[in-house]
């Protein structure tokens, strides 16, 4: 065989090899992406619903730290702390959910949140007693529905159960919300 020929052949069979491997490190690295983002029809995807619950659960442990400091009424006070204390444990499951599915976790509350969070900080007395038990409310009730859609949604019995196991907590938790908020009419 001639050595151009030989040197053409080899060209080009390298050339296949490669290419082969590049659609193969294509091809897992949409399958490790999809692993993350599969959505079902309605649009539910497991990545998102844990960030946000993550969010939600530090957003309700910054709350409660506030209202540990600021409240007025004792109840409100023991409630603040009952909810920082039950929103850090939730946000440490969903940390190591998080991790076992390889989803980078949020670090901070939504930026909605912390500018609700201030201005919250500008109240005072029964105000912020009243403030704050509203709006931790408002945070649950959305929580309680992302959890149910989570539930109903994911094909990870991890996450299933997660959110199955924690809604009562969560309901417990909007129910003492709105009873707190409801005292100071």
């Amino acid at each position: 065989m001639n050595r151009t020929v030989s040197k053409a052949l080899h060209f080009a069979g390298a050339t296949v090899f490669c290419s082969v491997l590049a659609i193969g490190a294509g091809a897992a690295t949409q399958n490790q992406a999809a692993k993350h983002t599969t959505r079902t029809s309605n649009g539910y995807n497991d990545e998102t619903s844990i960030r946000t619950a993550a969010e939600t659960s530090m957003s309700q442990i910054d709350l409660g730290k506030l209202a540990e400091e600021k409240a007025t009424d004792p109840e409100v006070k023991k409630f603040a702390q009952q909810m920082a204390e039950e929103h850090s444990k939730l946000k440490e499951e969903l940390k190591q959910l998080g991790s076992s599915e390889h989803i980078n976790m949020p670090t901070s509350v939504a930026r909605k949140d912390a500018d609700s969070h201030r201005q919250l900080q500008k109240e005072s007395g029964a105000g912020f007693d009243k403030s704050y038990t509203s709006q931790v409310a408002s945070e649950l009730a959305k929580q309680i529905g992302e959890f149910k859609r989570g539930a109903s949604a994911t094909t990870k019995p991890a996450l299933k159960e997660f959110y199955e196991r924690n809604q009562s907590t969560l309901e417990n938790e909007l129910q003492q919300a709105r009873q707190l908020s409801s005292r100071g009419r």
